[in-house]
């Protein structure tokens, strides 16, 4: 899935969480399957990281919680009315080389990588307030370990993405 010029594949899990204590028993239980802090990326609005995210920070259990949202950045890509913050990685990096350095939307990225129907979902679900967890995985192992964590601890569908990282520009 997901559109560009050819260039590698980057496999991603995606999960969505409302509630950040469910975030944090994943996080955990990724851990606990080998998963490491440098696979994972974290995409929200300022609102829900300032708001839920660092304020949990004192209490977190987990070092890829607090690694996570202390490298939160600002990269420039907005919602529709909140800025969307990236946790630093190759989440972010993805993001920066698809937007060409200029400003986007995350529909507009979204949209260059993943079906409609599949963009458009994780879009409601930012703009309703989610964070968006995102877990590169290296084989089909991960993969399948990837998913049962996160299906056992999200109340929403877990989706896997092939991603090229080396998008093409954005079109005006």
């Amino acid at each position: 899935m997901g559109g560009g010029r050819t260039g590698a594949k980057v496999r991603q899990v995606v999960s969505i969480f409302h509630d950040v204590v469910q975030l944090e028993r994943a996080l955990r239980g990724l851990e606990s399957v080998g998963i490491q802090t440098p696979q994972l990326g974290m995409l929200a609005s300022q609102k829900m990281v300032e708001e839920n995210l660092r304020p949990l920070l004192g209490k977190a259990s987990t070092n890829a919680m607090s690694d996570l949202v202390d490298g939160m950045i600002d990269v420039g890509i907005t919602g529709n009315s909140d800025p969307i913050l990236l946790s630093k990685g190759p989440l972010a990096e993805l993001f920066e080389r698809s937007a060409s350095g200029r400003s986007a939307s995350v529909r507009s990225l979204l949209n260059k990588w993943l079906i409609h129907r599949h963009a458009q979902a994780l879009i409601e679900q930012l703009e309703a307030g989610a964070c968006l967890l995102w877990v590169k995985v290296r084989n089909e192992k991960e993969e399948r370990q990837t998913c049962g964590v996160l299906l056992r601890l999200s109340d929403h569908p877990v989706q896997v993405h092939d991603i090229s990282d080396a998008t093409k520009p954005i079109e005006a």
